[in-house]
């Protein structure tokens, strides 16, 4: 061997050159754990570090993985390790001592039949995607002593909505959505979640805040300036989203596969549409573009098959000098020139609207109104 690196040990020959690689686990602590069959209970024992294990087939205890509907975690260990319990699909209760400090990545990936689970306070860290695909998640709790939450914790829980039981000094919980105070970011979004409408609690919508989340409808209210990458992608059920002009970037791949958005109208000071950002939106029928567009990044409306009409609210001149990346043929074909912005509609209705509002504070648009039947 001469190389480890992530649970990949390479060994190199000396004399060809000749190169092969094992996936091998690194342990850190010496524990053990033992399964009852009868009771279908996992217990792990020992002091400190549960070990590290770099990829879910290097788990020790993989062997039980589809009849585990218990864990117990006994006192003396200090962590739970990257996919401890990833894809332990009858996975129904989880005992979590005092002492753990750490939840390590993917930790509890795809536990679909997880519904609680209780964090003891001596938690610090939870890292990236350690629920994700909870699907049945119902409550979590997120302790005064968390100082890290990693991207994608909550990612993909469907149908989750997770009640917060509590907030730490650097997280906090409004409007069912788990906030980071000190940037005022959204990083995990619920199926009932309402984004609160104070600037000093919001102003950014984090990285895939609400990926993959089973809602039919978000509104984005005016203080929020900034949806971060993914926000909504993956959002099946999504039918309306309400966003306010001061947004003014729609980010890579924000929408992507929401097929049910049906008629989009941008903010009128957007600028920027980016990379992905619509595609596999198959729904999407028609979408206003303001004239303060300047760059549709790559792919982003590929796939939107059903599109009928682009309507850019500035002229043909102005169009031109939008600069277009590849894979947008389709938008290109259907755009139309010098459309009124449409009076905002019911956010009952299948669509992606502006604030009224917001829009008739545009002294630019004011009388550019047209009738929705229109």
């Amino acid at each position: 061997a001469t190389y480890l690196s992530e649970g990949i040990t390479t060994h190199k020959c000396t004399k060809c050159n000749a190169v092969k690689k094992v996936e091998t686990p690194c342990l850190e602590s010496n524990i053990s754990w033992s399964f009852n069959e009868g009771t279908k209970t996992l217990t792990i024992s020992g002091t400190g570090s549960m070990g590290k294990f770099f990829t879910p087939n290097t788990i020790l205890w993989k062997e039980v993985r589809d009849k585990t509907v218990s864990v117990v975690i006994q006192s003396g260990i200090v962590d739970i390790c990257d996919y401890a319990f990833y894809d332990f699909t009858s996975l129904k209760s989880v005992t979590i001592p005092s002492g753990i400090k750490v939840i390590g990545a993917y930790a509890f990936h795809n536990c679909k039949s997880l519904e609680n689970i209780s964090l003891p306070s001596s938690l610090t860290t939870i890292h990236i995607h350690a629920f994700e695909y909870c699907s049945s998640l119902k409550s979590v709790n997120i302790p005064k002593s968390v100082s890290n939450i990693g991207y994608g914790v909550f990612r993909y829980a469907k149908d989750a909505t997770p009640v917060i039981t509590s907030a730490s000094s650097k997280y906090t919980v409004s409007g069912g959505c788990l906030i980071e105070t000190s940037t005022r970011t959204v990083i995990a979004g619920f199926k009932n979640s309402t984004i609160p409408t104070d600037a000093n609690t919001v102003t950014t919508i984090g990285r895939g805040a609400f990926r993959g989340i089973n809602m039919e409808s978000i509104t984005i209210p005016s203080n929020v300036t900034t949806i971060s990458i993914h926000a909504f992608a993956d959002c099946k059920a999504l039918k309306t989203a309400v966003i306010s002009r001061n947004v003014t970037v729609i980010d890579e791949g924000v929408f992507y596969g929401c097929y049910k958005l049906d008629n989009v109208v941008l903010p009128p000071n957007t600028e920027m549409i980016g990379a992905l950002a619509f595609n596999e939106c198959t729904g999407l029928k028609t979408i206003t573009l303001p004239s303060t567009l300047k760059t549709v990044g790559v792919s982003a409306f590929k796939n939107c098959t059903a599109l009928s009409k682009a309507a850019f609210t500035g002229s043909s001149s102005q169009w031109s000098s939008v600069s277009i990346a590849g894979s947008n043929d389709i938008l290109k074909s259907k755009v139309t020139y010098g459309n009124a912005y449409p009076t905002a509609m019911s956010t009952t209705t299948e669509h992606m609207v502006l604030d009224a509002e917001e829009v008739k504070s545009d002294a630019h648009i004011t009388n550019r109104y047209v009738c929705s039947n229109n």
